[in-house]
Parts: C-alpha cells; sequence; structure tokens
C-alpha cells in the first residue's frame, strides 16, 4: 500500500450513482478517517511496534476497515518507523481483533456511526436539474393524489384485513384502529393543531407487554406488529427540494411520498420484511448511505409513526405528493409522466 497516496480525496460521484458506488465512497471515507488516527499514534515509541499493531487493528474492526487493508497500512507505518515486522505477531493481533470483538474495551474504541455530510448531499442533489421537483414527483405518480382521502390512501398501501393504529394525538396509543377493507367504528383522526400520524407497520389492535418500557402495556410496540411492511425516510437536515432530488436519485421501492405539514418530506419505502431481524438487517444496509444523505437515523426504526398523509396539520396539509402501491427498486427520475388518472380501489 502507498501510504503517500491513501488519503487523497474521495472522487465526486459518477454518472449511474447507485448504492454500490456510494457505499464504496463512504467506506473509504472511514479508512481516511482510520489512517488518520493511526498516523496520531506514537511510532517512535516500541521497536516491534506491538501496542500501535493491537490499537490499530482494534479500531480498524470497529470501524469496518478490512483486515487485509488495515495489515497493509500498518505493516507500512512499521517499517516507515525503522520497526521489525512480526508477521505471526501481526496475524495473532489481527485475528484477535476481528474474531475476538468481545474483548476490546468498546468506549476507548468506539464504533463510528454515520454522520450527516452535507456537502455530500449537495453533491447528490445537485445532479439533478429539476426545476420543480414536486411538480416533477406529483407528474411520476402512478395513482393521481390530489383527491384521495387519508383513508383511500391506506387503503392502497395495505393488504385487506390489516389493522393500521391512527393517531390524533402522538404520545397516546391511537384513536383508531382502522381494518383495510371493512373500516373502524371508531372516527378516523382528520387532523388538528399538531396534526395526524398512523404507524407505519399493521397490528392486531391488541395491548401487550413492552419489555423496552418497563412492561408497560402498548398496542404501539413491536410486540404488536404483525408485519414489517414499510421504512420511514425523513430529513431535518435537508430542504424539501433537496431532499427530493436526493430521494429521485435511490433505487429504492418508494410507495409513497408526502408532506409532513411542517418542514420535512416523509418517504415511505416498501421493504416487506419478514421479521424484525430480517427488518434491522435491510436497515443495516443502508444505514451508512442515507444518514450520510440527510435521512433521519431515528426514523429508520422498526415500528415507527408517520404523517398521515392527506390530514391536516392546522392550516396546512400534510399533502400526498406520490402513490405507488406496487413500487419497483428503480429511480423515480427516471419514470415518464402519468398519462392517466387512476381511481381508488384496494386490489389487494
Amino acid at each position: 500500500m502507498n501510504v503517500k497516496n491513501v488519503c487523497e480525496p474521495y472522487p465526486p460521484i459518477r454518472a449511474g450513482f447507485n448504492f454500490a458506488q456510494a457505499i464504496e465512497v463512504l467506506e473509504k471515507s472511514y479508512l481516511q478517517e482510520w489512517i488518520q488516527k493511526v498516523r496520531d499514534f506514537d511510532w517512535c515509541c516500541g521497536n516491534t511496534k506491538h501496542r500501535q499493531i493491537q490499537s490499530g487493528f482494534g479500531l480498524a474492526a470497529f470501524m469496518g476497515i478490512a483486515p487485509g487493508t488495515a495489515q497493509n497500512y500498518l505493516v507500512d507505518m512499521i517499517e516507515l518507523h525503522g520497526g521489525v515486522v512480526n508477521p505471526r505477531d501481526i496475524d495473532r493481533i489481527r485475528n484477535w481483533a476481528y474474531e475476538r470483538e468481545d474483548s476490546i474495551d468498546c468506549h476507548a474504541i468506539p464504533r463510528p456511526s454515520p454522520l450527516f455530510d452535507r456537502d455530500f448531499a449537495e453533491q447528490v442533489a445537485g445532479r439533478v436539474s429539476v426545476d420543480d421537483p414536486v411538480g416533477f414527483v406529483k407528474d411520476r405518480s402512478p395513482i393521481a393524489c390530489e383527491s384521495l382521502t387519508s383513508v383511500e390512501v391506506l387503503e392502497y398501501l395495505y393488504p385487506a384485513a390489516e389493522k393500521i393504529l391512527i393517531f390524533g394525538v402522538y404520545k397516546s396509543q391511537g384513536q383508531c384502529l382502522y381494518q383495510i377493507g371493512t373500516g373502524s367504528g371508531e372516527p378516523v383522526p382528520e387532523g388538528g393543531p399538531d396534526g395526524a400520524w398512523f404507524l407505519i407497520q399493521p397490528v392486531d389492535g391488541e395491548y401487550h407487554c413492552n419489555p423496552r418500557e418497563r412492561d408497560k402495556q402498548s398496542r404501539r410496540s413491536e410486540e404488536s406488529v404483525t408485519a414489517f411492511r414499510y421504512m420511514l425516510l425523513e430529513s431535518d437536515d435537508v430542504e424539501e427540494e433537496e431532499w427530493l432530488r436526493i430521494v429521485l436519485q435511490l433505487r429504492l421501492p418508494i410507495a409513497a411520498i408526502y408532506r409532513s405539514g411542517g418542514k420535512s418530506v416523509h418517504v415511505l419505502v416498501k421493504v416487506n420484511a419478514s421479521n424484525k431481524d430480517h427488518y434491522d438487517r435491510i436497515k443495516a444496509g443502508m444505514m451508512s448511505l442515507l444518514v450520510t444523505l440527510g435521512a433521519d437515523r431515528q426514523a429508520l426504526s422498526a415500528v415507527r409513526l408517520s404523517r398521515l398523509p392527506q390530514a391536516w396539520r392546522g392550516d396546512k396539509c400534510q399533502e400526498l405528493l406520490y402513490l405507488n402501491p406496487d413500487p419497483s427498486r428503480g429511480r423515480l427520475m427516471d419514470l415518464a409522466p402519468r398519462t392517466e388518472t387512476c381511481t381508488p380501489e384496494n386490489d389487494e
């Protein structure tokens, strides 16, 4: 490995931007961070540089740096500072770091969390030269959104008989349990001073003990969830139009896009995970890119409330911009404008 060149700035995003390329860019930025930390070690101390190797491999394991990459760089640093390279010692420490992470002091060497990178987000958003991204998104919606009600939106998004918990008060157990295809005996909240929300995963409607909150009885925790259908993307760090330009380029199965009635736009991604573990694996594979682009990491949790599309938040509509109950992984920016107006019905 060439120590002199390894820290060059990562290149601009090329045409054909996709997740694989963006993750590669992020991994390189993590590598740069790791290299800088390793360079700051006291390399003048010791002959075999045992302490530096141990710290370097330990840090690399927690930052997700490939073991071969870490080893090549550490060997270069040993030789650069006149130390003795002991291959057996290096192999042993490398294996300890990558196979025995429980032995590492997690507080001394914390695993970094992805952070919002404004320059990176602006670079991605700048690839889309659409004057009116809101209008662009509306025109690409397979279903005309303007005249839909909140209930009709839910009927599109969920299969028949699933139960959706709807909220007029955020910190509550929900004011309405709506069953797809059959309705509800309770009035569906149409909005209020603070708006209206829905739990993005269907539930059984029963109260269960929530072990994460001292066994509090809840019908909005993961114990109540019957299917992990959706993931929510939203951003408070990126302005609406810039966020939409980013969303247009994501190769994700986007089912709905709607305004919060405030400054953010919510994006509902269809994942259809088989269970909570499966959902968490899907999230883990996308989190670095999404958070770096401006997505709220908390909103990516499996059991999440989102704004109810077409409901009112004060005098502002939580306006539905895009609806596609059967989305593909293609980019929205590649879609042709809608030519026909669809009528609401639940095909599932």
